[in-house]
């Protein structure tokens, strides 16, 4: 079994937070974005841990990758734009590709600019699916997008569906053009699900359609990994090393941790035998 957290830190100088998280959650891979003391987290990390992480730094500081998988399992293979791609082999199990994202927010792109961007981003992904030969792929990050905007379900973008049986078609052909599903369970935990809360970000403005709470923060799935995946252990993480992320109106507590909750999963890889790649 695989454990994985991803969480957008906002800058803030909480490595002793990630580091308790990987201690108490025994978390083998971590994606950070916005992380502005990766070397601080690093030494965290180690400091908490029975276990030895590595970093893999980001050329442009804005998506850093944890893992304390043996040296060597982990091979960057590129950082474009927003998009970080790494190929992973566990020492039993197939390899996988692990995409980290931190995509631009409605303050610096519009909808089309993001439907747009996300296109181009897919690409991206494909041609490294088709460069390793499968499409074992897990995509997590803060892509500035809730699971319903256009970039995120549009064929010709990410082509994230709410539904397993529909992901498990695998691709389906308009106008004689095939496209790839991901499989998106972040939908599982949007609105009033509980205990976790409606979303990872919140956000109130003075304005006539208000979401509050979104979802920015999500874990895609390839079909060829959904069967590894259990979804019963995707969480929205409200608690670290005893101390609440929340605050008393049980929104992201800035003051503690971030103003983005961390997300949290795993997938059994291990079981599946050797790689086919």
């Amino acid at each position: 079994m695989l454990k994985f957290l991803f969480w957008n830190v906002g800058k803030k100088s909480i490595g002793d937070l990630v580091g308790s998280i990987a201690s108490e959650r025994d978390i083998d891979l971590i994606v950070l974005a916005e992380c502005s003391t990766p070397l601080e987290t690093l030494r965290e990390l180690n400091r908490t841990s029975p276990r030895n992480y590595f970093h893999f730094p980001s050329p442009t500081g804005r998506i850093h990758t944890y893992s304390c998988l043996p040296q060597g399992s982990i091979t960057p293979l590129v950082e474009y734009s927003g998009l970080a791609i790494h190929q992973v082999t566990p020492p039993i199990g197939k390899d996988f590709l692990l995409v980290g994202v931190h995509l631009p927010s409605k303050i610096h792109m519009n909808s089309d600019d993001q439907l747009l961007d996300c296109t181009t981003l897919v690409r991206k992904i494909a041609s490294f699916e088709q460069r390793v030969g499968h499409c074992r792929t897990i995509v997590v990050g803060d892509f500035n997008l809730n699971p319903f905007e256009e970039a995120l379900v549009a064929a010709h973008c990410f082509h994230a569906a709410s539904s397993r049986p529909i992901a498990a078609r695998r691709q389906r052909i308009i106008r004689g053009e095939s496209y790839q599903f991901f499989y998106n369970p972040m939908w599982n935990h949007f609105g009033d699900r509980g205990p976790s809360p409606p979303g990872t970000y919140y956000y109130e403005r003075s304005a006539p359609t208000d979401l509050f709470w979104n979802m920015f923060d999500q874990v895609l799935l390839r079909p060829e990994v959904m069967d590894q995946f259990d979804d019963t252990s995707l969480e929205i993480l409200t608690s670290v090393g005893g101390f609440s992320l929340l605050n008393s109106n049980g929104r992201p507590n800035q003051s503690v941790g971030s103003d983005h909750l961390p997300v949290f999963f795993s997938l059994n890889f291990i079981l599946n035998g050797g790689s086919d790649a």
